[in-house]
């Protein structure tokens, strides 16, 4: 947190991004290993093993890209040092900039990806998992969405500097796909919420 609080631009949102979808796959860990072993909850027993096991590396992954969001984003800030005395230096630097905005759009666009899949588990843990943790449930939906709110504007910045045009609307399409299925994750979220413990979501 000190470094992100820091006057250096990395790490910055897109690692501030990957480290909140990470605590959300750890929710969601956390409300299946509550949910396992409960005599009220052994017809979901094996689906809570399920999440747990596919949560646990999204959780690693996703730590990960704090790193590599941040390695990606220095690429960035280095290729625009690079000396432009020369038509040669200028297309070399062009080149080096254009080859590190793809990357720095692609890592923060695989932390949207695993942002859904967290939400995706999420919402089974908030549907059938032990319902006294099934606010950790919710929260875990909303924490990885805002992490691919955040990712996805990391994206947006970056893509407007590439210069290929098919390339940036690829990356749009992409990120509207994830628009669409956040949303309708999380308006299942809290009708769930609603419907197993009278609780209606802010």
């Amino acid at each position: 947190l000190d470094a992100l609080a820091s006057s250096s631009p990395t790490p910055g949102g897109g690692s501030a991004a990957a480290w909140t979808c990470a605590e959300a796959a750890a929710l969601v860990s956390m409300v299946a290993r509550l949910t396992v072993g409960k005599k009220k909850y052994q017809a979901v027993e094996p689906q809570m093993w399920a999440l747990i096991e596919q949560a646990e590396p999204l959780r690693a992954q996703l730590q990960d890209a704090v790193a590599e969001d941040a390695a990606a984003f220095e690429q960035v800030m280095q290729a625009f040092k690079l000396p432009k005395d020369t038509p040669e230096q200028l297309e070399t630097r062009r080149a080096a900039v254009q080859q590190a905005t793809l990357l720095a759009a692609s890592v923060p666009l695989e932390t949207a990806a695993k942002a859904l899949s967290v939400m995706r588990l999420a919402e089974i843990a908030v549907e059938n998992g032990n319902v006294n943790a099934i606010t950790d449930a919710a929260t875990a939906a909303h924490l990885a969405a805002a992490g691919l709110t955040a990712a996805a504007a990391n994206v947006s910045v970056n893509i407007a500097g590439l210069e290929d045009e098919k390339k940036r609307s690829e990356f749009q399409s992409e990120l509207e796909a994830l628009k669409r299925e956040k949303e309708a994750i999380l308006t299942r979220v809290a009708q769930l919420v609603t419907d197993r413990s009278q609780i209606t979501l802010i």
